[in-house]
């Protein structure tokens, strides 16, 4: 067993936590995780998060919860204790996949190492997705993250989001603390709520380091006075370097906007002393751009990352066929080149290695649903198999889903067959629950777990279409 029970405790298996601890500044090594006990999350749903990793137990909602009662919530301290104790049994699912695979670079819990010390009550830092408006139509995108997506191809009414100016004002309470807060979207040089944010932290707290991901085709006087005025890290949303491949991707974007931009923030990035990094969704539509795309950013020192792409499924690379994934691993291996010779290559070539093996592990995964028959199975058949997965989910885990997590078996049982009766049709119902019978059943249920049923439904519509 990886995960050994300990009185009450799930904790992850020590030989685990000594090898990932060989890659941790020995400073950060105290806890296995540092999310909870310094940083909040909110989300475009109004849920507030601890990390945005674990979305299976929010630690309150906005505007039922103020800020200040979510963070001294006992939802906050139970999860904290957890991870005092080396357990992830509290909704950490995702990394603790990752742990268990030795996939140390590719854990969620190792982006808040680099989250400074703490000395207040407070938290010190924020990440903030409250704004949906974009200037493009990416097509991994969805009406949640993008207007022009729901307006344009989704063909819906805009999204009411929770924050009010009341949420602006309990802000101030807490932006005095902080060290560093991160801005993702939509596009946060194009959302309004953004630019409000970084007034109020002009005004109580202008030192503080900030992180912006953002696709790089906005960069107009306004961007450039508060990036000015603040100390931004960015980050550019990259995907490939062919520009068909990329405007086939980036739908509205322009890739020699991108390259010019990209010049442009990682020069002010170099003045300021702030940190600027690729990411990259590795998809069905660029995988065998992603060596060419790789040699580009290494011959320019810029360090990257991969992003996986879980919806939608004509994008993700997890759910292809075994026959495809093994062309992709081969593809890899005799394509990518592994440089040594700086620290940032070096950095490069360990992320390149962490796609391949989890091509591998996804490869593994594919063949055991393949020997599952799961592309034979009747409607019946794959919502058994689901609820199945789930009842062994529920049974088999943490001690902090029993106890805590709102959905009982038969609450998901009841969802499954809701969307079932409201599909469009039987085949599309089919091909949505392989689709949610072939991924990781936490990942599912957490999706239950932070979207009412309508948006479910779109999930589930979503991934029946291919």
């Amino acid at each position: 067993m990886i995960f050994k029970k300990k009185n009450k405790w799930n904790s992850v298996d020590k030989t685990i936590v000594r090898e990932y601890n060989s890659f941790r500044p020995k400073s950060k090594q105290k806890l296995l995780c540092h999310a909870p006990f310094k940083t909040l999350c909110f989300s475009h749903s109004g849920d507030v998060l601890a990390c945005w990793y674990n979305k299976m137990f929010p630690l309150g909602k906005y505007p039922q919860d103020t800020i200040k009662s979510i963070w001294f919530s006992d939802k906050a301290k139970t999860l904290r204790n957890h991870i005092k104790n080396n357990d992830l049994s509290y909704g950490c699912y995702d990394c603790k996949r990752n742990l268990e695979n030795r996939n140390f670079f590719a854990a969620g819990l190792s982006r808040y190492d680099f989250l400074p010390e703490q000395k207040g009550k407070y938290p010190i830092s924020m990440d903030f997705q409250v704004s949906e408006k974009c200037n493009l139509q990416c097509i991994m995108c969805n009406g949640e993250f993008s207007e022009k997506v729901r307006h344009l191809r989704e063909q819906k009414a805009k999204i009411q989001r929770p924050y009010d100016d009341q949420f602006y004002e309990q802000l101030k309470e807490f932006i005095p603390y902080l060290k560093e807060a991160s801005f993702s979207g939509g596009e946060p040089f194009v959302g309004i709520e953004f630019y409000r944010i970084w007034d109020m932290i002009i005004e109580l707290n202008p030192n503080i380091r900030l992180s912006v991901t953002t696709n790089g085709n906005v960069n107009n006087e306004k961007v450039k006075h508060y990036l000015n005025r603040l100390n931004f890290n960015i980050t550019l949303s990259l995907d490939a370097i062919d520009s068909e491949i990329y405007k086939k991707i980036r739908i509205g974007g322009n890739l020699s906007v991108f390259l010019e931009n990209l010049k442009y923030f990682h020069a002010y990035c170099k003045q300021k002393s702030t940190d600027f990094n690729i990411k990259t969704c590795a998809m069905q539509q660029n995988w065998h751009d992603l060596p060419k795309l790789a040699e580009f950013l290494n011959r320019l020192e810029i360090p990257f990352l991969y992003n996986t792409v879980f919806y939608p499924p004509d994008c993700s690379l997890w759910n292809l066929p075994s026959i495809q994934l093994k062309e992709i691993l081969t593809y890899f291996r005799s394509n990518f080149v592994l440089h040594d010779d700086t620290y940032i290559k070096i950095t490069n070539s360990k992320r390149i290695k962490d796609l391949i093996n989890q091509i591998e592990r996804w490869l593994n995964e594919s063949i055991e649903n393949e020997k599952l028959g799961i592309n034979e199975m009747s409607l019946t058949e794959l919502i058994q198999n689901f609820l199945n997965k789930v009842h062994e989910f529920i049974e088999k885990d943490s001690i902090g889903f029993k106890h805590s997590y709102p959905f009982s078996h038969k609450e998901i049982s009841d969802i499954i067959h809701k969307l079932v009766n409201e599909s469009v049709s039987e085949d599309t119902s089919i091909k949505a629950l392989r689709y949610f019978g072939s991924a990781p059943v936490d990942r599912i249920i957490s999706e239950f777990r932070i979207r009412d049923f309508e948006s479910i439904k779109d999930r589930f519509l979503q991934a029946g279409r291919y």
